[in-house]
């Protein structure tokens, strides 16, 4: 794979910074990789190398590149931290091929920034996302460096994202309440590979880093929000052994809240009036009523307002439709997987507490009949299952 090209442009009052991806070992067209935001943060996009070097690392790893060579020089912490990283995807899923050679010449210094960087965290208006600013604001002082005084707002990374538009308004509302800058950014990061697997696996910790080293000029810390506490981490693209590894020199990338069970996440959002009146977590965008941010009924939904129910912030959840949480619906909606099994057994003894053993026994009767099905295999094997396919057949177009 090489990156040349990489440009600022301007156009309909926005700003972008553009890379020419071009495949070298796998049939891929060339595509420009991009970052974009308004006129008004415009001046803080850079144009070296370190978006893109981390933008493209795992989708070349995953497609079979035998190198990344990019057209300006590399920083050495980066690089350093980029082989780190794809050691470790490929020794948690067994890929079985050496890591890319990150071809560029060493940058023998950091970047010219801003002599006090400011530190940002990802704001989507999940609860992991505003569980880690409350925990920045109750740890950081003010004008402490580590406190986020940044907030990026990004379109084009989820698989179906609310509307923009819908976002922009409650979540500026929020950044002002929050005393944050909110920063809109737009990306097409995942046209290198866009598909769910490659993302969840391997991609998503690398793409946020990519999008805090495109605003290098502006920030040298960014918060990445762990969506998984201690007890039940497995091999997934956004975990603490990796996330650390996209850091440069001037961008420290943290991954934050992993002491944290969800729980305790969400108790922090509801204790927090303005993070409860932005929580966006629905997974059927198109399916919501006007006049709120959630539909009420998915997955997510259902197992956020279970959470709220418990911790008796339900009636200030304004972003959702009233719902009538009974039984029945608890076992029509809930699907259980490896990624949110943990988050149902949490809820059981805190719902028998305040007396719904009606939705605690739903909860308990999907559980007996997810291990039932036999899901007690190994994470990282379940990992190598769904990635295996795609990576055989991307072998085949080398």
């Amino acid at each position: 794979m090489k990156i040349a090209n990489i440009r600022l442009e301007s156009a309909h009052a926005r700003m972008r910074a553009v890379g020419t991806v071009t495949w070298e070992d796998c049939r891929r067209p060339s595509q420009d990789v991009y970052f974009e935001t308004t006129e008004e943060f415009g001046g803080h996009l850079s144009t070296d190398t370190d978006a893109f070097l981390t933008a493209a690392v795992m989708p070349a790893l995953a497609h079979g590149e035998r190198r990344l060579l990019i057209e300006g020089e590399i920083c050495p912490v980066l690089r350093d931290g980029l082989v780190t990283a794809m050691g470790l995807v490929s020794h948690w899923y067994q890929l079985r091929r050496p890591p890319l050679v990150l071809d560029g010449k060493a940058r023998p210094t950091g970047a010219s920034r801003s002599s006090a960087p400011r530190s940002a965290v990802f704001v989507s208006g999940d609860i992991d996302s505003l569980a880690t600013l409350r925990a920045n604001r109750l740890n950081y002082p003010p004008r402490h460096p580590a406190a986020a005084q940044d907030g990026f707002l990004v379109c084009g990374l989820e698989e179906q994202p609310p509307a923009f538009k819908d976002l922009l308004a409650p979540l500026s509302d929020f950044a002002r309440a929050a005393d944050i800058r909110l920063i809109p950014i737009h990306t097409n990061l995942r046209c290198l590979d866009d598909s769910a697997e490659l993302w969840s696996d391997l991609s998503e910790a690398a793409g946020l880093a990519s999008i805090a080293h495109a605003f290098k000029l502006r920030i040298g810390k960014a918060y990445i929000a762990a969506r998984h506490d201690i007890p039940n981490l497995s091999p997934q693209a956004s975990h603490p052994l990796l996330d650390p590894n996209y850091s440069s020199y001037d961008v420290a990338i943290r991954h934050d809240g992993v002491a944290r069970s969800r729980l305790a996440k969400t108790k922090l959002v509801a204790e927090w009036d303005v993070a409860l009146a932005a929580l966006t977590v629905c997974e059927r965008a198109g399916d919501v009523s006007a006049g709120y941010l959630n539909c009420g009924e998915c997955e997510k939904c259902l197992r956020t307002l279970l959470t709220l129910l418990v911790l008796g912030a339900i009636e200030r959840a304004t972003t959702f439709p009233r719902i009538d949480l009974s039984e029945e619906i608890a076992l029509s909606t809930i699907t259980l997987d490896r990624r949110n099994v943990h988050f149902y057994r949490e809820l059981i003894a805190p719902l028998q507490a305040i007396g719904r053993d009606d939705l605690a026994a739903s909860i308990q009767r999907r559980l007996d009949r997810y291990h039932a099905a036999g899901w007690r295999r190994p994470l990282a094997s379940f990992g190598r299952h769904r990635l295996s396919g795609r990576l055989r057949g991307t072998e085949r177009d080398g």
